[in-house]
């Protein structure tokens, strides 16, 4: 936000912020190109039109052009198949940054892309190990967590009918019980709160 307000006092001040127009392809298929034209102002839109048509012929191409979006769509007809190993993508492309460049607008020769965050190879090996672990102790906790709440089930079954019997240690039982169904449910809680 800090450097937005920067900027606008500059513009307003009468500063110059030099940033370089742009071609950013904002959709594509296989047969439909979307690009916009990023920061061209001195851009003649019915020139790009007739230098476009003269690349991509209307017989075999549609072109939209929109102003107020600044943007580009440029579409294959279907009765136009591509030649073996031809990258349409890049031909579009340089067709457009060839119009641009010859009406004064330089673009960048490499296409600019959204920015990717790739992990190095070791931090994911890492981290396959880490989740491998980690299943391995989620399974190990589900069956020792399974494990002490069928014995609390038993516990409690004995201590509820110890407590009919005299001189059976039922209270103390059903205590115990308590207990290891506690350790059941304590054994499971890391585990059940990422679901």
């Amino acid at each position: 936000m800090d450097l937005l307000q920067r900027q606008q006092s500059l513009q307003r001040d009468g500063g110059l912020i030099s940033m370089a127009p742009a071609l950013n392809l904002i959709h594509s298929t296989n047969r439909r190109w979307r690009y916009r034209i990023v920061r061209a102002q001195q851009l003649d839109w019915a020139r790009l039109r007739s230098d476009l048509e003269q690349i991509f012929p209307p017989s075999e191409w549609v072109i939209r052009l929109n102003t107020v979006s600044e943007s580009l769509i440029i579409i294959r007809l279907g009765n136009l198949s591509p030649q073996l190993g031809q990258d349409l993508t890049g031909m579009v492309r340089d067709g457009v940054r060839q119009q641009l460049i010859r009406q004064g607008i330089v673009v960048s020769e490499t296409p600019l892309s959204p920015t990717e965050v790739v992990r190095p190879v070791s931090a994911q090996s890492r981290s396959w190990m880490r989740d491998s672990a980690r299943c391995l102790a989620n399974a190990l906790s589900m069956s020792l967590s399974l494990s002490a709440l069928l014995t609390s089930l038993a516990l409690f079954l004995l201590g509820f009918i110890g407590l009919f019997l005299p001189l059976s240690p039922g209270v103390w039982l059903l205590m115990l019980a308590t207990l290891v169904f506690d350790l059941a449910l304590t054994v499971r809680r890391p585990f059940v709160g990422e679901i």
